[in-house]
């Protein structure tokens, strides 16, 4: 699935057919759900943080939700 991988196998054996497996298909999947929850929860954090400063600063109490 690499590029790489991809243009060497072409130029090294340009009759062939290349094919996907499942487990790497699954793999790749799972790392790119994984980022984007990290990405998310990294968005919540920062603006849970910035309403805790704006909150301070006009001295606001903030109850806990969870």
């Amino acid at each position: 699935m690499a590029r790489s991988m991809e243009w060497i196998a072409r130029e090294l054996f340009p009759k062939t057919t290349q094919i996907v497996d499942r487990f790497h298909v699954m793999k790749n999947v799972l790392l790119d759900i994984q980022a984007v929850r990290i990405r998310i929860k990294t968005l919540i954090v920062k603006e849970e943080l910035d309403l805790e400063t704006q909150a301070k600063k006009e001295n606001i109490i903030l109850k806990n939700i969870n």
